[in-house]
């Protein structure tokens, strides 16, 4: 049996995760206003399996931060090939300690992203927020230097086991 742990957080009335309402009711209430694509940015996108999916769920991708070389080679491969949806996504191999969001202010509808689970995962050291691969507060920075509309987080079930809790509750009030 294959579990997720996905959670989505919205900047929106009614949202699931109890955050500070707005006008704003759901995602896909964001999707339809004005019959538009929403204009995403996707951060630790490897080698695209989320971007793909949310790309196939309507969003388009402005640009998509990795900092692994070879998940890159394979998005610039597919891109150059013109495999849809790659070909239309800015590639931008850096790490995203990094890098300046704030150009993606005003041009970004949703920060997309999943963090690596290896903090937070069953098979991992169980480090939480010790482990220097914990990019959470990366993401954290990357939602307050684009102020999007939205933003949408995966990551393991493991982030929410008890040991974690502390970890979770911080990611949860930087992000609120």
């Amino acid at each position: 049996r294959l579990l997720w742990g996905v959670r989505l957080w919205l900047f929106g009335k009614n949202n699931a995760a109890g955050l500070p309402n707005s006008p704003r009711t759901s995602l896909i209430a964001l999707m339809f206003e004005g019959g538009c694509q929403l204009r995403s940015v996707e951060l630790f996108v490897g080698a695209g399996g989320l971007a793909i999916g949310t790309a196939q769920a309507g969003f388009a991708h402005e640009s998509v931060i990795d900092c692994d070389q070879f998940a890159c080679a394979t998005l610039r491969r597919n891109k150059a090939e013109g495999v849809a949806p790659a070909k239309d996504w800015e590639i931008i191999e850096r790490d995203v300690r990094e890098y300046d969001f704030s150009r993606h202010q005003g041009n970004a509808d949703v920060v997309i992203g999943g963090p690596p689970c290896q903090p937070f995962s069953l098979g991992g050291k169980h480090l939480g927020a010790a482990d220097q691969r914990n990019m959470f507060p990366q993401a954290v920075r990357a939602v307050r230097e684009i102020a999007p509309k939205a933003f949408m987080f995966e990551n393991v079930r493991g982030l929410l086991r008890r040991n974690f809790a502390n970890d979770y509750s911080y990611i949860i009030k930087q992000l609120t």
